[in-house]
């Protein structure tokens, strides 16, 4: 059901991550691209805000866009 439902009725995601994977990518709100690729939220902020999850290196305007920054 809730794969069903459109992104903008989303409250909230919860993520789980082994503690080792989430180490590692903890940055919360990243400034930079090399931050970035450190972030699960901007990650998962990116693919709500309707990015292409297969983009390997994002524009740097992303990092700044309110609708991936309104997901974290």
């Amino acid at each position: 059901a809730a794969a069903n439902r459109p992104v903008r009725q989303l409250k909230a995601v919860e993520l789980a991550l082994c503690p080792p994977t989430a180490s590692l990518v903890s940055v919360r709100e990243p400034g930079d691209l090399l931050a970035a690729k450190f972030s699960a939220q901007f990650a998962v902020a990116l693919v709500l805000a309707g990015y292409p999850a297969e983009q390997v290196r994002p524009p740097v305007d992303w990092l700044s866009d309110p609708a991936v920054r309104g997901w974290y």
